[in-house]
């Protein structure tokens, strides 16, 4: 994105990870959400819906695993 000038901001972090979430790679969402973090971009309310909203079984175990290695 930033290579082609386009700066990132929660929107746009909030589309790729929702991608990410309905493909089933959940550790590509949750590491965009690192990222969003080490940026300085802040998560709003829709970027949490999608990490702790309705999950299916598969994303609650990501997450656990996630939690458990710190």
């Amino acid at each position: 994105m930033e290579k082609l000038g386009v700066k990132p901001n929660a929107h746009i972090y909030n589309m790729l990870i929702n991608a990410y979430f309905r493909e089933g790679e959940f550790q590509e969402a949750f590491s965009l959400h690192d990222e969003m973090l080490e940026k300085g971009i802040i998560p709003d309310g829709y970027t949490y819906d999608i990490l702790v909203g309705t999950r299916p079984p598969a994303v609650e175990k990501s997450v656990i695993e996630r939690e458990s290695q710190g």
